[in-house]
């Protein structure tokens, strides 16, 4: 069909330019220096205004309009990829090339501010920032032709289909009421307290960490390790992923589980069904999905007494001395323990969630305008004393601890429901094999072939819903989520 080979060369184009943008924000984020971020932000915005221009390019819509009035005649994930594409230019549409490049002017000064304020711990430096980072995520929904029935309903959807702030509230409600009462459970006896006296060389948590990734099954010919102030991971294309992670001399558990958290992340990039990269669709998953993996292996795996087990003789080859006395019960002990405190990504699983609500609700505040900007720390630091009895002692503990805001809205809710659909998953998984067994024996791979097998599929196009649905059978529920923490608890 002429018509789909026209969409899939225009396709491919954009994918150029969009791979570039993702070195360009790479480089941005783990190598330039202060000095270089401005000329970095100003080449990221001159990137992205030509996608735009690419994406609402008259001939396109034109290709796309043609596939969909003969859809009969394309193959169901050609289908897809049209379906997709068209939906990307729908929001996109009604924004000049003008307004796309200043959208990425003003997160690339936001992320700039974020740094700075982070240096100087004062959250005063990043305000101005974030409020013009939410005025043009207002006009950008604005713009669209849907009428939301809340503003922070097109910030949602950007990043879960068939999410709005009433799901959003029945979804958070339920996760809330449940986890409750065991926000007051918990054994004593695994209460946090360090694994060293000593601090655990960069080098050596380095080494260790390619070993991790190479136990998940990933092909390391094809995957980069570097550090940067907040981990990500960035899918370049099937055969180049970029993982990051930022390593603490103090503490070499909290960049163990950074790694199976982002060795998650490439695991989903990297086994997604071949015809997603050749038909523009390696970003279709959304990213509730893709943080159900990654939350998966960082938690469901990771915190297990199986991989506890299997790791913890493998400290004393990296960390010589000490490290070889620490037994996989106090390996587990450790990474469980009732860690209530401000920072997000070191809570432990049950708060974790109240975190990411906490987020949540500021969010939807500052969207409709509810929130003044110059209020979210103050909101902040009263959510957290509420919800998880912590007294947040600054800004870098509190509301500038995530880079989030500087570009993204509407994304945290992505990690709650990640969690919970993590749960569910490895439920059905369990029934196929013996999954911690595996782990134990370190064939970490075998996790990653079951979900090649049997998650990772064309189902990834629609929304977290109707793919953990179709996956388990069962429709998202907060109890497999519960039952699990019950059961480690």
């Amino acid at each position: 069909m002429k018509d789909y080979e026209r969409f899939l060369s225009h396709i491919r184009e954009i994918d150029t330019h969009t791979r570039i943008w993702k070195r360009l924000d790479f480089d941005r984020q783990c190598c330039a220096p202060k000095g270089g971020l401005a000329c970095c932000g100003e080449d990221l915005a001159l990137a992205a205004r030509k996608i735009h221009e690419l994406r609402c390019e008259p001939s396109f819509l034109e290709a796309m309009e043609r596939c969909l009035e003969r859809s009969g005649e394309l193959r169901p994930v050609e289908l897809l990829s049209v379906q997709y594409q068209y939906e990307l230019y729908q929001r996109e549409k009604n924004n000049s090339a003008e307004f796309a490049q200043e959208l990425s002017r003003t997160t690339g000064a936001a992320f700039d501010g974020w740094v700075r304020a982070r240096e100087e711990n004062r959250y005063a430096l990043f305000a101005p920032c974030l409020k013009r980072v939410i005025e043009a995520f207002r006009q950008s929904g604005g713009n669209r032709d849907k009428e939301y029935a809340h503003m922070y309903d097109a910030c949602l959807s950007d990043y879960e289909r068939g999410s709005t702030v009433e799901r959003m509230d029945a979804f958070f409600g339920q996760l809330k009421e449940k986890l409750r009462p065991l926000l007051e459970e918990g054994k004593p006896e695994c209460r946090w307290t360090p694994l060293l006296s000593t601090n655990a060389p960069v080098d050596a948590q380095k080494k260790l960490s390619l070993r991790i990734l190479e136990a998940l099954g990933l092909p390391m010919e094809n995957v980069s390790l570097m550090e940067t102030k907040h981990p990500f991971t960035q899918l370049m294309s099937g055969v180049d992923v970029r993982i990051t992670t930022r390593y603490r001399q103090d503490d070499f558990v909290s960049n163990l589980y950074t790694i199976l958290h982002e060795g998650g992340h490439a695991v989903h990039y990297m086994n997604l069904p071949e015809e997603f990269y050749t038909n523009g669709m390696s970003s279709v998953p959304t990213f509730g999905m893709q943080e159900c993996i990654s939350r998966f292996y960082e938690n469901i795996i990771g915190r297990s007494e199986a991989f506890c087990q299997w790791i913890a003789p493998l400290l004393g080859e990296y960390y010589p001395g000490e490290a070889s006395a620490i037994t996989p019960e106090q390996l587990f002990c450790h990474v469980n323990a009732r860690r209530r405190q401000p920072i997000r990504m070191q809570a432990d699983e049950v708060s974790y969630c109240m975190h990411i609500l906490i987020r949540y609700e500021l969010e939807k505040g500052f969207m409709s305008g509810e929130i003044p900007v110059e209020e979210i720390p103050v909101l902040w630091n009263e959510k957290y004393r509420q919800y998880l009895g912590i007294q947040v002692p600054d800004d870098n503990q509190g509301v500038l601890q995530d880079v989030h805001w500087a570009d993204s809205i509407g994304y945290f809710p992505s990690y709650a429901l990640g969690s919970v659909a993590a749960a569910q998953l490895f439920y059905r998984m369990k029934e196929d094999f013996d999954v911690y067994e595996a782990v134990r024996e370190g064939q970490l791979y075998r996790v990653k072939e079951w979900l090649a097998g049997n998650a990772f599929d064309a189902g990834m196009a629609g929304d977290i819903f109707t793919w953990i649905k179709k996956v388990t059978g069962r429709e998202l529920s907060v109890d497999y989520f519960v039952a699990y923490l019950k059961e480690k608890l």
